[in-house]
């Protein structure tokens, strides 16, 4: 017993002494940076010795020098303070490390590891990706510590099926839920495909399943309000980090998530549309990490996956709906803000994404470190613990939101998925509706629009203005109905000519088009006495008939005319729709000139003789004139 008591005394004998070897560790370490920190500015020398060197004691390679040492000591600094258990101060040095030198992954594993010790999941995997990725120098365990992180989450899974899964759940709860299964789904992408870029049809379900449940449970936290935009700007570069690496699959999620996001921007902007003033302008939730996501799948190569594509146009037309609306948002404050120079540099949170490597193709790759100046500015930064709600806050912040708005118009511009409709709106490519575009312009101007006054609200039929003014020419049509001028026959008459009068002939304007009129005409100028149904449909021009087949347009009929009002007779002859025409030298049909005549053109035949040869009269039905006692009529037959 006394042995096992020395034993523990000793132990907490040496970590006494471990703890106050960090702790003299770490003054040493504040005291250098606090120097380094005073090379960069004065202002943030917190003692005596640190103000004995200054910047005009440096040349350029001594402020380089500055930067990279400094980097160095701030991983040391934030090392201990892990050992220390003292997680935010750690965290503190290695954010203000990782903006010295963005592309190095040390920091962000460092940071990773800190977010894995609050069970904060979802912040450890993006510092690994960050890790992972990182431009310059990737930390070599960051990989192995993913791997580790996703069984991790899995055990969590099967231990919790019930957490965040009900109505009655807390929001911490949900939340926690969502996060795991968005992290689950991260690790079942990687599996879709193996090294060969070969699909596995069994990942591929199970991931295609739990990416519906991720994308219902994003939807339920934005519109509750449960994610914020930092969050979500993470989970955006968490999934551009496993699209990199995984197949279409991975991508058609980043088009979910941000369809997702740009649904609940519109939702957002339309609550500001119509502010009283420009002051009155509030951050816009999502819009950010809208436009990383952007940015991002405007780098995507095109494929032929079915999965890819229907996220795609989705995707697209959601964020032209949010689009739309910020462009208006963007119009009512533009009298306040303008518009010149506001799209010279992208959104400050863009800042912090620098060094990371899938981002690259939109973003410029940083140095290995940052110079002096900017290692100036981090610091201050670093160091400033003041609030946030100084003199001229408020004018800074909204203008800075009206920045966030333009630039995402300038992105929807530089689109080539996106067009403008002739309503200056913007529309998904190809997916232009009839009331979304233009009036085509005809070129050629020789049409009239041409419409029965029954044919309804539909557009006009147009034809050729010739066909129109060369049958408007035509002699002596007048007299189709000098037949009818006894009294027993003008009812008939006055029927024939309200029932097929011919359709009304109106101009109509169109865009760079000198619509032509023709003269004013009596009705029956186009009636002709017809058997059933009146015919609709203009004649062709002359020589040239409509192709067999043909269907006449809408509201018309077929053409179907009785040229004799003797028509009514019957007659069993196959070939026959009415009897023959009467004889009339006025009629049109009648002349060899006509396109439509039986004569052929200089015939010398008498018309007259040809209709009452005997021929025509056995084909329709006349009692023959023969000598034939064998001869029986067709009509007669039974």
């Amino acid at each position: 017993m006394k042995s096992r008591g020395k034993k523990q005394n000793a132990l907490e004998s040496e970590f006494k002494d471990f703890q106050h070897n960090l702790d003299e560790a770490i003054k040493y370490y504040t005291f250098i940076i606090d120097i380094y920190n005073g090379l960069l500015d004065p202002s943030l020398a917190q003692s005596q010795q640190s103000q004995e060197l200054t910047q005009e004691d440096l040349d350029e390679n001594d402020k380089a020098a500055v930067v990279q040492i400094l980097y160095r000591f701030l991983i040391c600094a934030g090392d201990l303070h892990r050992y220390k258990e003292q997680p935010n101060k750690a965290l503190l040095n290695y954010e203000q490390a990782a903006l010295l030198s963005p592309g190095q992954g040390n920091p962000y594993n460092n940071m990773a590891v800190l977010e894995q010790q609050k069970d904060s999941i979802c912040n450890a995997l993006y510092y690994y990706a960050r890790s992972i990725k990182a431009s310059y120098k990737v930390f070599q365990t960051s990989s192995t510590n993913t791997l580790r992180l996703y069984e991790i989450n899995q055990k969590w899974l099967k231990a919790n099926p019930t957490v965040g899964q009900d109505t009655t759940s807390s929001k911490k709860d949900v939340s926690k839920r969502f996060n795991a299964n968005f992290v689950e789904l991260q690790r079942q992408l990687t599996l879709t495909v193996d090294a060969n870029g070969i699909d596995h049809c069994k990942a591929k379900t199970d991931a295609v399943t739990l990416m519906d449940t991720v994308i219902l449970g994003l939807e339920a936290l934005l519109a509750s309000s449960g994610l914020g935009d930092t969050l979500l700007c993470r989970m955006v570069v968490i999934n551009a980090f496993t699209a990199t690496d995984c197949g279409a699959l991975a991508h058609a999620f980043v088009f979910r998530f941000g369809a997702a996001l740009a649904d609940r921007v519109a939702q957002n902007v339309s609550k500001q549309l119509g502010i009283v003033s420009v002051e009155n302008l509030r951050s816009i939730r999502g819009l950010v990490p809208l436009l990383i996501t952007c940015d991002h799948v405007l780098t995507f190569a095109s494929t032929e996956d079915q999965e890819f594509l229907a996220s795609e146009e989705n995707f697209w037309s959601k964020v032209c709906s949010a689009a739309n609306k910020c462009k208006t948002l963007v119009d009512d404050c533009s009298s306040k803000f303008g518009k010149s120079g506001s799209l010279e540099k992208t959104p400050k949170e863009y800042q912090g994404l620098a060094g990371f490597t899938p981002f690259e193709k939109f973003m410029e790759k940083p140095p290995d470190y940052i110079s002096f100046e900017e290692a100036r500015e981090v610091a201050i930064k670093s160091h400033s613990s003041a609030s946030k709600k100084r003199s001229g806050n408020e004018n800074i912040t909204a203008d800075e939101h009206y920045l966030k708005l333009l630039y995402f118009l300038e992105v929807m511009e530089k689109s080539d998925k996106v067009t403008r409709s002739h309503k200056d709106l913007f529309c998904p490519l190809g997916e232009l509706d009839e009331t979304s575009v233009d009036p085509p312009m005809l070129e050629n101007d020789d049409v009239i629009a041409y419409q029965h006054p029954q044919h309804g609200g539909g557009p006009a039929l147009l034809v050729p203005g010739a066909m129109l003014v060369d049958m408007v020419s035509q002699k002596d049509t007048t007299q189709v109905f000098d037949r009818f001028d006894s009294s027993n026959d003008s009812n008939q008459k006055d029927m024939i000519q309200n029932e097929y009068a011919a359709p009304t002939v109106t101009a109509v304007q169109y865009p760079n088009l000198v619509a032509k009129t023709i003269p004013s005409l009596e009705e029956k100028a186009y009636s002709t006495f017809r058997n059933e149904e009146p015919a609709r449909t203009l004649a062709p021009p002359p020589g040239l008939p409509p192709p067999p087949g043909l269907p006449p347009p809408p509201g018309f009929s077929a053409p179907n005319i009785s040229l004799d009002f003797l028509s009514g007779k019957p007659t069993k002859n196959p070939f026959a729709v009415n009897r023959p025409i009467a004889t009339n030298g006025n009629f049109n049909l009648m002349q060899s000139e006509h396109p439509n005549s039986f004569l052929q053109y200089d015939d010398p035949t008498d018309r007259t003789e040809l209709l009452e040869s005997q021929l025509i009269k056995d084909l329709w039905g006349e009692e023959p004139i023969t000598n034939n006692p064998f001869y029986k009529h067709p009509a007669s037959k039974v």
